[in-house]
């Protein structure tokens, strides 16, 4: 990871940090704006290699995949939007055992930060399944609900029914409250 001052913010009295670098053989590069109260940030990243990310495994996600993400920070509001393309992901669902993370191939998501971390979207998508996660961060725990949309095309569809059947909404159609503490 290369940090390095930008010389002629320096003497425009507006100090900028450039930072680049290497993690999991893809590429981050970002801005810091140092201002009064708290630094402006603009961070980007591209072609992480999920498997063995500390940020990734501790929500529970294994597996590989290539992860791009920009993150900006303004006026102590932030944005993260981020995808995971070619996801081989392993294990199961937390609280939703019997669906394997594996049927999944693209993951996307969009979190806003504030006081709290809203998850405004959370998406997983697979062949004849989709599954979207939204809710609130706060004090290390989340409070939100997962959507889950699926047809007959999925390969797992009639357990995933039976087991999902309190929850129905309508044919296909899920919406499974879920608490964790992440």
């Amino acid at each position: 990871m290369d940090i390095v001052p930008d010389l002629v913010s320096l003497f425009k009295l507006a100090p900028q940090i450039n930072i680049s670098g290497q993690v999991n053989l893809g590429t981050i590069r970002g801005l810091i704006t140092v201002k009064q109260g708290n630094p402006d940030l603009y961070i980007t990243g591209e072609n992480i290699q999920i498997n063995g990310l500390p940020i990734i495994e501790r929500t529970g996600i294994y597996g590989d995949g290539s992860l791009k993400f920009n993150f900006q920070r303004r006026d102590q509001q932030g944005e993260i939007t981020f995808s995971i393309d070619n996801a081989k992901l392993k294990g199961t669902l937390t609280g939703i055992g019997v669906l394997p993370l594996d049927v999944f191939k693209n993951v996307k998501g969009l979190l806003t930060i504030e006081d709290t971390v809203n998850v405004d979207s959370l998406t997983l998508e697979g062949k004849g399944i989709y599954l979207r996660i939204k809710g609130k961060i706060k004090d290390s725990n989340f409070d939100g609900n997962i959507e889950i949309m699926m047809d007959s095309s999925f390969d797992l569809y009639a357990i995933l029914q039976a087991f999902l059947e309190r929850y129905k909404i309508s044919t296909g159609y899920y919406v499974i409250p879920y608490s964790k503490n992440i």
